[in-house]
């Protein structure tokens, strides 16, 4: 059985300092005012980043489903989920509690290995969450981590975003006009609920993308 698995995430709690911004100024930039500006201007631009680097970032949503139970998602801000630590100190509860050994399921996702599963280690030993961080298979060739872009992939090189293999397959049910990259715009505004929804629904499609590549039919809900 497999539990399938998505996070977004949001830049730290602090923008960057002009300060430090001028240090990492591209060095064909010499007057002293070209790269004051050029830090100001790229101020908001280098904190965005940081919701791509799980020591600087912060995982504001997770969605999960185990099996063919619903898609189901957390996020910071509602359902008195308080911060980063009470999501991940609930999620563990969640898991711990499933009637199901979690240890022994396989963890299936989009980029999973190199992202969702590493954001979720990392933070779960910075809160002491260590029965969740034993949970995280982190072997590099751990074939409990079902990687649906390495799947997919033709190569190393191939990069195919879940999206556009949804829509190749024929697989709807993607929340309109929301991505990744407009999770933290959406936060901003406080759509939270839209950020909740997008999540589990995108764990949704990403099971029936699995399920297509192994050959296993798919569940109506995401189709």
């Amino acid at each position: 059985m497999e539990i399938y698995i998505d996070i977004e995430t949001l830049p730290g709690l602090i923008q960057p300092s002009i300060d430090d911004l001028i240090a990492k100024a591209p060095g064909n930039l010499k007057k002293p005012e070209t790269i004051q500006q050029w830090a100001k201007d790229n101020q908001e631009t280098e904190w965005r980043k940081q919701a791509l680097d799980s020591m600087q970032g912060r995982i504001l949503t997770i969605g999960w489903a185990i099996g063919d139970d619903p898609a189901q998602a957390m996020t910071v801000g509602l359902d008195d989920i308080e911060d980063e630590a009470d999501l991940l100190r609930t999620f563990q509860e969640l898991l711990l509690d499933h009637p199901i050994d979690i240890s022994r399921l396989d963890w299936v996702g989009h980029n999973i290995r190199t992202f969702d599963l590493p954001w979720i280690w990392r933070k779960s030993l910075k809160y002491r969450l260590h029965s969740l961080a034993r949970i995280i298979p982190r072997a590099k060739f751990d074939k409990r981590i079902q990687d649906t872009l390495e799947l997919w992939a033709a190569d190393f090189r191939d990069r195919v975003s879940m999206d556009d293999i949804a829509n190749f397959l024929g697989i709807s049910g993607k929340t309109e006009g929301v991505d990744g990259s407009k999770v933290f715009d959406l936060w901003q505004e406080g759509y939270l609920q839209i950020i909740n929804d997008y999540c589990a629904q995108d764990v949704e499609v990403t099971r029936n993308v699995h399920r297509i590549i192994t050959g296993q039919p798919v569940l109506e809900e995401a189709v």
